[in-house]
Formats: structure tokens, C-alpha cells, sequence
């Protein structure tokens, strides 16, 4: 059995989110965006979906709401392997 390894970007609408974020998919990584613009976020995961075939995760994410980031965290189904920030 083959455990793939789990990737989330944050500023996952962005387009160094979403270039990050395919490249990690296209390689087999289970991938989350968190992202404040969840529609575009969305938009991002389905393009990854239509490329790969693999299915992506999207999580609401305001990085500025800073009381908000332990909860979080505390919110996602499994603790990623890796986490990228692509905020900025």
C-alpha cells in the first residue's frame, strides 16, 4: 500500500499558491488550499482536479484574523506533512 504524503498551501488562491500546489498534486501528494478568497480557491483546486485527477481539499483561511490560526490548525482533518505559505 502506497501512503501518499499531504501538502497545504496557504494563499492557496494565489497564482504561486496554485503553481506550488499543482506541482505537488502532479507528484501524488494529497493537497489542501487555505485561503481567504475561498471562490478563487476553489477555482485553483478544480484546475488541479482537471490536470491530475486528483481531488483537492479547500479550507477557509484569513491569515490577518490571528486569534483565528490555533483553531485552525486544530480544524484540519490531519496535520499536513508539509505546509507552504504563499501570503504576500
Amino acid at each position: 500500500m502506497t501512503v501518499s504524503k499531504s501538502v497545504l498551501v496557504i494563499g492557496g488562491s494565489s497564482d504561486i499558491g496554485h503553481a506550488a500546489a499543482l506541482r505537488y498534486a502532479e507528484r501524488s501528494w494529497q493537497v489542501a488550499l487555505a485561503a481567504r478568497d475561498t471562490i478563487t480557491a476553489q477555482r485553483n483546486a478544480d484546475d488541479i482536479k482537471a490536470r491530475t485527477g486528483n481531488d483537492v481539499a479547500v479550507h477557509a483561511l484569513d491569515i490577518l484574523e490571528t486569534d483565528r490560526r490555533a483553531a485552525f490548525g486544530d480544524d484540519l482533518p490531519a496535520r499536513p506533512d508539509t505546509v507552504i505559505s504563499g501570503v504576500g
